[in-house]
C-alpha cells in the first residue's frame, strides 16, 4: 500500500461516490475518528496535481467538513474509471454502506446483463450468483417499489417473488404487512370462493368450527398464510380425533 498523508484541500470527490450516498450525516464517524482516530486510510488516485476520492466517502466527510483535517492519510492507487468503480463498490459492499437499490444500479454500472451472466458477475464480486440476481430483478421493477427495497420496508430476498407475481403491487403491499416480511410468500394472492369452500369443509370434517378459526382463515383468504399453516392445523385435529 502506498499510504500518504495528502491535504484535503486537494482531494476532489469521486463521481461514484456522490452517487452513491450524496450529502450525509457523519457525526457519530466523526466522534468515532475523533476519539479513536482514522482506523482505516480512504483511497485516492491521481488527477494532475490534485486527486480524486475513490473509496472512503463518509470518512473523507467525516475528517474534511467536521473535523476540518488538514491531512488525512490515503491509499494511492494507479486506477482507470473501470477499476476506481470497482475499488468503490467492493469498499461499500464490505461495510455494508450501500442499499439494494443502490449495489443494483452499482452491479449494473460495472457488469451490465447484456454482457456479464450471473456467474461471471459473482465471481467478480465475490458474491453468489443469486445476489447478483436479485440486484438485477430489483432494478426491473418500477421505481416507486424499488423505494420499498431501498428503505427495508421489503426485503430484498423477495424480490423475485414480487417481479413474478400477477400483481407486483398487491404482492409488495402484502409483505410490507407481514410481522415477518423474509417469510416464504407463494400465496400471495386472494383465494377465490372455489378455494374458500373447498377449505372450510376440509375443516368441518376435520372437526374444527371455521368460527373459531377465524383470525387464521380471514389471513388465509387474504393470501398472508400459506395452506401449509391450516393444512397442519386439520392434521393435528384429525390425528386428536383417531
Amino acid at each position: 500500500m502506498n499510504i500518504q498523508k495528502i491535504p484535503v484541500a486537494l482531494i476532489d470527490e469521486g463521481p461514484n461516490c456522490r452517487e452513491f450516498f450524496g450529502v450525509v450525516s457523519c457525526r457519530d464517524l466523526a466522534r468515532d475518528i475523533d476519539s479513536n482516530g482514522l482506523l482505516q486510510a480512504i483511497v485516492v488516485r491521481p488527477k494532475g496535481d490534485r486527486y480524486e476520492l475513490v473509496a472512503g466517502f463518509r470518512r473523507f466527510m467525516a475528517v474534511a467538513r467536521i473535523l476540518r483535517w488538514e491531512t488525512i492519510p490515503a491509499n494511492v492507487v494507479e486506477v482507470d474509471d473501470s477499476q476506481a468503480a470497482r475499488l468503490n463498490l467492493t469498499e461499500n459492499l464490505a461495510r455494508k454502506s450501500l442499499n439494494p437499490v443502490e449495489e443494483a444500479r452499482a452491479v449494473e454500472n460495472l457488469y451490465p446483463e447484456n454482457r456479464f451472466s450471473l456467474v461471471d458477475a459473482g465471481r467478480e464480486l465475490g458474491r453468489d450468483p443469486h445476489w447478483v440476481q436479485a440486484r438485477r430483478h430489483v432494478l426491473k421493477l418500477p421505481e416507486h417499489l424499488q423505494k420499498k427495497f431501498a428503505s427495508g420496508a421489503v426485503p430484498i430476498s423477495r424480490v423475485g417473488s414480487i417481479l413474478k407475481s400477477p400483481d407486483p403491487e398487491a404482492a409488495a403491499k402484502a409483505l410490507e404487512k407481514r410481522k415477518n416480511p423474509r417469510m416464504a410468500c407463494k400465496e400471495l394472492r386472494r383465494r377465490s370462493k372455489g378455494d374458500i369452500g373447498k377449505m372450510m369443509d376440509r375443516l368441518a370434517n376435520a372437526g374444527y368450527d371455521p368460527l373459531k378459526l377465524e383470525i387464521k382463515l380471514l389471513a388465509w383468504v387474504n393470501g398472508w398464510v400459506d395452506d401449509d399453516v391450516l393444512n397442519n392445523l386439520i392434521q393435528l385435529s384429525v390425528e386428536s380425533h383417531a
